[in-house]
């Protein structure tokens, strides 16, 4: 058996992801590392974030509705909202003409698209979950006279949500 050095870093979930998005996100990460497993692990980075972006839909004017969307028209709303930056919504379109016929046709899904989608999935869920709850922690820190919050790090997989 050949062993690589250093160590590849194990898989890493964003933190302060509601349970559900953990689990679908962790499952994807499980997978990633295995060949041949493109097609599913694309549908459970898709899944992680459909689950992401309805979760959000709570702070939307309209939950029912913004529910009912796609998750690309749910990106764009959430960008137009300013809860994610206009690059990444341009990002997830691109993402979206690779991820969609992978899912829904024939064609098989390349490595590094497979990177892409998980690129693009990881930055929505730390636009979505993990900075706002940073920020909240830092400036509850700042208002309490501390000069940092406690120390919170990755989450590394261990079948235990956080």
């Amino acid at each position: 058996m050949q062993r690589s050095w250093p160590e590849p870093a194990g898989p890493q979930v964003p933190e302060h992801l509601p349970r559900a998005v953990h689990k679908a996100f962790a499952g994807a990460e499980k997978t990633f590392r295995t060949r041949g497993l493109e097609e599913q692990t694309a549908a459970a980075y898709g899944r992680a974030l459909d689950i992401g972006t309805k979760l959000i839909a709570a702070d939307e004017p309209e939950p029912e509705r913004f529910n009912k969307k796609m998750i690309a028209q749910r990106l764009d709303m959430l960008a137009e909202a300013h809860r994610i930056p206009p690059d990444l919504k341009d990002w997830a379109r691109h993402i979206q003409t690779i991820r969609n016929p992978a899912m829904h046709d024939v064609q098989d899904m390349e490595r590094t698209e497979l990177e892409a989608l998980r690129g693009l999935t990881e930055m929505v869920l730390r636009y979505l979950f993990t900075l706002p709850t940073m920020v909240a922690e830092r400036k509850c820190a700042a208002l309490a006279g501390l000069t940092e919050p406690p120390p919170s790090g990755e989450q590394e997989i261990t079948g235990a949500a956080g």
